[in-house]
């Protein structure tokens, strides 16, 4: 006979508080997955069974923290666009501050060295995240999502897009402007395919400057929107950038709908 002691019986509870993440029997739990017991003994599976107290399911294969599914995103995704988010803001703000030093400054040269290697990375970042998108599949949208903010959420990522590639490129035209290589943290350089036009500087840097600020200016939009969709319509769209699924959101929709 089996005897539960204080903190088994707190394990036990707090693993059946868990039992709501696995849709899946006992039974067929145990053929197919590794299994945490309260008792830490292997060999009480039967007790478990027995006594209908419930098991966890571990996943044995970290897909499940890698790839996306129809309810929410994986790590690398999620990875992708925290990373992405960090990195454009602090370029932004980079760029600003070094327009302000003067030539004798010590960050007058460090500064732009650091601005051009991080949007070199920053570019070949975005087409991996672009290939993790495309070989991926995408979480479906929430039930509560209107027609209309799923057109916009999709519009306003395209131009997200289009808008930071444009930012980049033409920071690669400044840069290669005068004929010279952009050189990456010594690691590489990247050649000046395109150069020699008149006032190509000059150009470069107005599109360079007034795209990134639409760039900062779309993304707080987008923000906002995130914000809008947890405090006011109270769904997952925000968490589901932390890892959360869309099925908690699912099922409180559904549960309004019913009640109205």
């Amino acid at each position: 006979m089996v005897v539960q002691g204080k903190t088994q019986r707190r394990g036990i509870a707090r693993y059946s508080k868990e039992l709501q993440r696995c849709h899946v029997p006992p039974q067929a739990c145990h053929s197919r997955c590794s299994v945490i017991h309260p008792i830490g003994d292997h060999n009480h599976r039967s007790y478990f069974l027995q006594n209908q107290i419930p098991v966890i399911r571990m996943e044995r294969s970290t897909d499940f923290f890698r790839f996306n599914d129809k309810e929410r995103y994986g790590a690398v995704a999620i990875s992708f666009h925290w990373l992405v988010a960090l990195s454009v803001y602090g370029m932004f703000g980079l760029g600003l501050w070094m327009r302000s030093l003067g030539y004798y400054d010590s960050w007058y040269r460090l500064g732009p060295w650091w601005h051009k290697g991080i949007g070199v990375m920053l570019f070949l970042l975005l087409l991996l995240r672009l290939v993790w998108r495309f070989s991926n599949t995408q979480p479906d949208h929430l039930p509560n999502h209107k027609p209309y903010e799923r057109l916009a959420a999709v519009g306003v990522h395209v131009l997200l897009y289009l808008l930071l590639f444009t930012v980049m490129i033409s920071g690669y035209l400044i840069s290669t402007a005068d004929g010279r290589s952009l050189e990456v943290f010594d690691w590489f350089v990247v050649p000046a395919t395109i150069s020699g036009f008149d006032h190509q500087e000059d150009i470069a840097g107005k599109v360079h400057l007034y795209l990134a600020w639409s760039v900062v200016v779309l993304s707080g939009l987008h923000a906002l929107a995130a914000l809008k969709h947890h405090f006011i319509d109270h769904d997952q769209t925000l968490l589901r950038m932390f890892g959360a699924s869309g099925s908690t959101a699912d099922s409180r929709f559904k549960s309004k709908s019913t009640s109205k």
